[in-house]
């Protein structure tokens, strides 16, 4: 398929694509350029050429070299993959390396034949680890298809199948469309007798390849797929499965949920460690999904900074996470970042929406080209929708359907206002095809509450804001206002704010009050006249949580809903107040109320000791100036510290295994002398 496409894309790169500017009524000429290849780690590895996660060079953009499960001499560079011994150790794994995103790297499968897995050293453990949290030497467009050519060069020599199997697996590089004619010429002198026959029927066979045997992908100009596949952020961060158990049932949309609050529910569930590396992870999550950088410099800074702190708070917890291909493959995606904008630009998550029209039309299917049906399918609703949104098109002759493309706009049609009426106003029609206009909220607008109108002496306003106390006439208050943004802020809740004398800076503050003044100009547009706001301090120092909490400071202001930019969220500090499930709630079935009820936690103690959230990730802009810096850490001393202790804990368990083996009879041997149950509790131990 990807060949079809590339010719297509040759082609429409040397002539153009004409088409017709319905805003500019004039001809515009399209060249298509290829940025990026989207999809997730093993298609983006085949994209690369590369032989997938499960290969001992697992990482499709640089040379960092993973366990070699056969290699005792440790020989090969860890960060440029070369191997100075010349092993000619390992295997292709042709049918399972990509089968698997998050799958154990070579090192943690059996070896073949009669190898026998080498247990690491401390010192081969240290610099593995080292290594995969380090960007090895950069793959490159040149050097991959110079070895895919000696591929080539190689196969065409008699008996060289196993060979050209090792140099794959040593370098990494794998094409898959070149392997379909490799092993054509493999095959070629299968079962023939004599040197010289063999190679007259290789000959033959290479006679009959094609000119070009590397994958189309490599004819994309200006594309290099090791560096042009950037990384997949849903894959690689929300959707590891590893991090959560019996997470097979939960989405992308879960593990978004999971990462803003995990701090905040997991602290007294899990070590210290791994308390730690959700902290860092909670911190990662909204600079990666910042859909605006305003400067792109700090940003990379920083966000490289927190990637190096997540992936040693990991190593802290334990080293065995590194033997996860994802969490090395997250290391390149701040130079992604810099060379495509933000992450979410090339996230696939938005392209999830198309399966539902690929599962319906596999459903509603004779079942005899389901392929075919589906492109149909699109190709269809593509149509009705250009039509359906305004527009052109020529009008084709029965005689010669395929008409050329025409630079006169008197010849370019649109629908009539028949089916233009079908889409004028929300339906069902505009729903399916996704043409129902947003409506932009409207800031500043509020809905009063039930409460009767008063003097302003009797609102919050009116005791705290002295300019506002002698004013006559009746006042409403307001159960929500809608910000700039489309948040629907409530009394009681934070928001970030603007500050009105500092241009660029803003606060945090808590709404008291919405208030409307009645027949008031903005009452009759239902507009709020002003928001009542408390101020609060941030308290940055010995934080459990690694986020600032809050401390109301007295001062209170009375505002516009334009100086207020979002809300933000805050959670009760749990962890010092000891919290616990002292209270419960009904359980909906259906949305009715029964008679069950679950449990819940209940903040007794100190409910307005409250932490800033700045995990969040809606508007993280605008929080991530209230952000607690993170700390250094030694990179050498805890590499070193996690190796040592996985050493210790395998030790342990090789001993703890060898003392069941002699506790346990053998099979014809006397039955075992009953003993008490203490001595029994000694062997276990």
């Amino acid at each position: 398929m990807l060949d079809g496409i590339v010719e297509q894309l040759e082609e429409a790169q040397e002539h153009g694509i004409w088409a017709w500017d319905v805003h500019l009524n004039e001809p515009v000429l399209v060249i298509p350029e290829v940025l990026a290849l989207l999809g997730d780690n093993p298609m983006q590895s085949e994209f690369a050429c590369h032989i997938g996660l499960r290969g001992k060079l697992f990482c499709r953009a640089c040379w960092v070299k993973g366990t070699d499960a056969l290699d005792p001499t440790g020989a090969d560079d860890p960060l440029t993959g070369d191997n100075t011994a010349g092993s000619a150790n390992g295997s292709d794994q042709s049918d399972a390396d990509t089968q698997a995103s998050d799958a154990e790297s070579t090192g943690s499968k059996k070896a073949k034949g009669k190898g026998k897995r080498v247990k690491e050293t401390m010192v081969q453990m240290v610099n593995r680890v080292k290594a995969f949290v380090t960007i090895g030497r950069l793959r490159n467009k040149s050097e991959t298809t110079e070895k895919l050519r000696s591929y080539f060069v190689e196969a065409s020599t008699l008996d060289t199948k196993t060979k050209v199997q090792t140099q794959r697996t040593e370098s990494g590089v794998k094409d898959t469309y070149q392997l379909f004619f490799l092993e054509k010429l493999f095959q070629s002198y299968k079962g023939k007798r004599g040197r010289a026959a063999k190679q007259v029927a290789l000959n033959a066979r290479i006679a009959e390849l094609p000119k070009i045997t590397t994958s189309p992908v490599w004819r994309i100009k200006g594309l290099d797929p090791h560096q042009d596949t950037p990384v997949e952020i849903l894959h690689v961060i929300l959707l590891a499965s590893t991090l959560v158990q019996y997470s097979g049932s939960l989405t992308g949309r879960d593990f978004r949920s999971i990462a803003q609050v995990a701090p905040f529910v997991v602290y007294d569930l899990v070590s210290p460690e791994c308390f730690e590396t959700w902290q860092a992870l909670s911190k990662l999550v909204p600079l990666i999904w910042q859909p605006e950088i305003e400067d792109i410099e700090p940003h990379i800074t920083l966000l490289t900074r927190e990637i190096d702190h997540f992936l040693l708070c990991a190593a802290r917890w334990t080293n065995r996470w590194f033997n996860k291909p994802k969490f090395h493959i997250i290391l390149h995606l701040p130079a992604h970042i810099r060379r495509f904008g933000p992450a979410i630009m090339f996230a696939t998550e938005a392209f999830e929406s198309f399966n539902a029209i690929i599962r319906a039309k596999s459903v509603h299917s004779n079942r005899h080209a389901p392929s075919r049906d589906i492109a149909q399918a699109f190709a269809q609703g593509n149509r009705i929708r250009h039509l359906l949104s305004g527009g052109l098109f020529l009008l084709s002759s029965v005689s010669s359907p395929a008409r050329e493309f025409s630079k006169d706009a008197a010849l370019w049609k649109t629908i009539g206002l028949g089916p233009q009426n079908l889409v004028r106003l929300p339906s069902t029609v505009t729903s399916y095809l996704g043409l129902d206009s947003k409506r932009e909220p409207a800031p500043g607008v509020c809905h009063v509450d039930k409460l009767r109108s008063r003097p302003v002496r009797e609102t919050l306003t009116g005791q705290h804001i002295p300019h506002w106390s002698c004013r006559l006439g009746s006042f409403r208050t307001c159960t929500d206002v809608t910000l700039n943004n489309g948040d629907a802020c409530i009394p009681g809740g934070f928001v970030i704010i603007r500050h009105p004398e500092h241009i660029g800076e803003t606060y945090v503050a808590q709404v008291e009050e919405i208030i409307q003044e009645v027949g008031s100009l903005a009452a009759h547009t239902s507009l709020a006249d002003g928001i009542l706001v408390h101020k609060v301090r941030l308290l940055r120092e010995l934080q459990r949580y690694g986020m600032p909490r809050i401390l109301l400071s007295g001062e209170r202001a009375l505002l516009q809903a334009s100086d207020l930019l979002c809300t933000s969220n805050v959670q009760h500090n749990c962890i010092d107040n000891n919290c616990g499930p002292a209270g419960s709630r009904p359980v909906y079935q259906e949305r009715q109320i029964t008679n069950h009820t679950r449990a819940e936690i209940a903040h007794l103690q100190n409910p307005t000791d409250l932490v800033l959230n700045t995990a969040q990730m809606r508007d993280a802009v605008h929080l991530q100036p209230f952000r607690i810096d993170t700390p250094a850490m030694d990179k050498d001393t805890i590499i070193h510290q996690s190796a040592a202790n996985e050493l210790a804990a395998a030790k342990q368990a090789t001993a703890q295994t060898s003392t069941i083996s002699t506790a346990r009879p053998r099979q014809g041997s006397p039955a075992p002398v009953r003993v008490e149950p203490r001595v029994l509790t000694r062997v276990r131990e």
